[in-house]
Parts: structure tokens; sequence; C-alpha cells
């Protein structure tokens, strides 16, 4: 078997502290962490929480794992911390703290402000809430009952792709914060990921041009196949 975080080759960086990270392969936010960790080859410990079966609504992990009851969550000897934006921010600052030197995913001054700006809006009521139009197309699939919820579902997905194609993407940097992919960059790809599940034929990049592009770029990054594995399997329209 091969560490997530190296993806059968690389050598693993070791923190100084053992770092678990819980989540679930097809939750968007734990992909765009386990990603994030196997981009830097940080060794980690993954532990698969049910979303499905309904694991984190238990007492358990609420009282053990995490207060809010969603993944990811990185437990780091005693030091507990949820939200992916929040993780990949941690381990970046432990990362360059340990290590010589600072990698792309890791970008300084005007441009981590950048992530965090993109961090911010992704998680807002008006981000990327593009998984959560692919989980209400799947709970729906045949029948389709609820319009809609459907169509409001699919109104946010639409206006949050024109805040990336309009705003993110349009500046003067090749990705979403800087000239080189960031944090942020894997967190709108593992939701875009999701979104290609669903078996809808309005769904096309054809009219973001930019967020094509872009979207190109980044699945030629490394790990991508690796990490969204999970989904890709399950999509319905070709990558």
């Amino acid at each position: 078997s091969c560490h997530p975080a190296s993806a059968c080759g690389g050598v693993l960086v070791y923190m100084s502290s053992d770092i678990e990270i819980y989540g679930h392969p097809l939750s968007p936010p734990s992909r765009a962490v386990m990603w994030f960790c196997k981009l830097l080859r940080v060794h980690f410990s993954y532990n698969l929480i049910n979303v499905e079966e309904g694991d984190v609504w238990t007492r358990a992990f609420r009282n053990n794992v995490n207060y809010f009851q969603r993944v990811p969550v990185l437990h780091m000897g005693n030091y507990r911390l949820g939200e992916s934006g929040a993780i990949m921010a941690y381990i970046s600052a432990v990362y360059t703290k340990q290590m010589d030197g600072r990698p792309h995913w890791i970008p300084s001054d005007e441009y981590s402000a950048r992530v965090v700006e993109y961090t911010q809006w992704h998680c807002g009521s008006k981000g990327l809430q593009i998984a959560g139009y692919s989980w209400v197309q799947i709970a729906v699939s045949f029948e389709m009952t609820n319009k809609a919820l459907i169509s409001n579902a699919k109104s946010t997905y639409l206006e949050a792709l024109t805040v990336i194609e309009e705003y993110f993407l349009n500046r003067s940097t090749a990705y979403i914060a800087a000239d080189t992919p960031t944090s942020a960059d894997l967190l709108a790809v593992s939701e875009l990921v999701t979104a290609q599940m669903i078996d809808d034929p309005t769904f096309t990049l054809k009219n973001f041009p930019r967020v094509e592009v872009w979207w190109k770029r980044m699945k030629r990054q490394p790990g991508f196949k690796y990490v969204h594995a999970a989904v890709l399997a399950r999509k319905k329209i070709d990558l």
C-alpha cells in the first residue's frame, strides 16, 4: 500500500507532531486538504469518517473529533482544528517554520492575503457551493421533485462561477491568488470536480472561458486523479 501523501512516490515530510486528518473522499474540502498535504509531501494519518452513514452526527464525534460535526478535521497532538482553509493555513505555518524554503503552494505577502480573500468568499453564502448543487441533484436524481431547491442551487452555482470568471481569474495572475496554484485553487477545483458527477446538459464551462482554461491547467497538477479518484469513479461526463 502507499501513503496518501506520497501517492506511491516521493519523500515524505514529517512534522514535529503526528498529523491526523479526519475526512471523507466525497467531501470536497476533505479532498482539498488531502491534496495540499500530498503536494507538500506532508506525512499524515487519514481517518475515514462515513458522512453518508451519519458518523458526524454522533455524540462521540462531536465530543472527540469536531464540535461542529463536519469534516475535514486536523488533530496534531492536543491541537484540534476544523475548516479546510484554516487547516491548510495551519499546515502552511508549521511547514514553513520547520522547512527551509517556501513552495509555491504557500505564497507570501500580497498573494497570501489573496488566498485568505478567496477562502473567505468560497466558504460564504455566495461562494462556490457547487457541491451543494451536486448533492441536491443526487438526492432527487430520478424524480427531480423539488424544482425550487434545484433551481436555487443551480443559480448559486452559476453566480459563483461568474465571480471566479469576472473577478478572481480576471486579474494579473494565472491562478486564483497568484501566478502559481495555491490552496485557493485546490479548494475551488475540489468543489468543481464534485459537480462533474451530475448528469445535467446545462452543466458546461463554455460560457466561462477563463474558468475553462484554469480548469484544464489544474487537472494537470500532480495528484489530481489520485485525490479525486472516488468522485471520478462516479462521474457521468468526461473529464
